[in-house]
């Protein structure tokens, strides 16, 4: 690994681990600091654990998170650039790769290109990016509708079909609206009214 820090060790500048072994996370990881103040994260490696990640942001971990500057709450600037080829999410299957590349200024994301492999064959793909006209736009597709489900609602009775979802966000801190769309599924088990 290697350590920078600035004059008299007074601020990390730079942090690189190589082989990072922590309970099941096995990955390289580095972290600078960013211009005007944040950081730039880079992982890469076999096996990324996000239970602590999740727990966080469910409400289940004592993190209390950085404030800003002017008194909001919120994480500091951060730019993300992550390859995993094992995600660990405390299912009881655990997903494949996971490519992420994403930037996030105190209060919300302002861009996220990412896709992570549910299985082999199902993909699911994410990008949230400045809208060409103001805001911003977001688009999620899947390749198997029915195993993304299962992955978020364990009971979901919806087997195949695509996966589109769009949404706009007017703002950097905007209410987010959209759109999703279900083609060629079946739903199995259930009443026919259901259906």
């Amino acid at each position: 690994g290697r350590l920078s820090t600035g004059p008299r060790f007074a601020s990390l500048e730079e942090l690189v681990v190589d082989g990072l072994a922590v309970g099941r996370t096995q990955i390289g990881a580095s972290l600078r600091t960013r211009d005007g103040g944040g950081w730039v994260i880079g992982a890469v490696g076999r096996r990324l654990d996000v239970r602590p990640l999740l727990d966080t942001l469910q409400g289940k971990s004592d993190v209390t998170p950085t404030s800003h500057p002017n008194g909001s709450g919120g994480l500091p600037p951060l730019e993300m650039n992550i390859a995993i080829q094992e995600i660990v999410d405390g299912t009881d299957h655990t997903l494949g790769r996971l490519n992420l590349s994403a930037d996030y200024n105190w209060t919300a994301w302002k861009r996220i290109e990412g896709d992570v492999a549910i299985t082999a064959d199902n993909v699911v793909r994410v990008r949230l990016a400045p809208s060409a006209e103001s805001g911003f736009d977001l688009r999620v597709t899947a390749d198997n509708a029915g195993q993304v489900l299962s992955t978020i609602l364990p009971r979901s009775e919806v087997v195949g079909g695509a996966l589109g979802l769009t949404g706009h966000r007017a703002s950097e801190n905007g209410t987010l609206t959209g759109h999703v769309q279900l083609d060629d599924y079946v739903v199995t088990e259930s009443e026919t009214l259901t259906r």
